[in-house]
């Protein structure tokens, strides 16, 4: 069996907790390794949470999350709109 080829191409926070800077886009994602950095409390660890909560939506009250991501999945794009608890996958 192949394995699975999925990455984040690109990744906008619009409201989380712990953000308070509006919104927060990484448009042009590489497949691979991608180096995220910063100086202190600019949400370098607010990426890592919409991160997983992209890979593991529920887990947790998240009526204050508001996430857009474009995804490639062995070759197939998908966008991911994440709101108040609510993810939806748009081919």
């Amino acid at each position: 069996m192949k394995p699975t080829a999925a990455f984040f191409k690109s990744i906008e926070i619009r409201r989380m907790p712990g953000f308070q800077r509006g919104d927060l886009a990484l448009p042009e994602l590489s497949p691979g390794i991608n180096v995220i950095y910063g100086p202190n409390a600019s949400c370098k660890p607010t990426l890592g949470k919409a991160i997983h909560y992209l890979l593991r939506p529920g887990g947790g009250p998240n009526d204050h999350v508001s996430l857009r991501a474009s995804t490639e999945v062995n070759g197939r794009q998908l966008e991911l709109d994440c709101d108040s608890g609510r993810i939806r996958a748009i081919d």
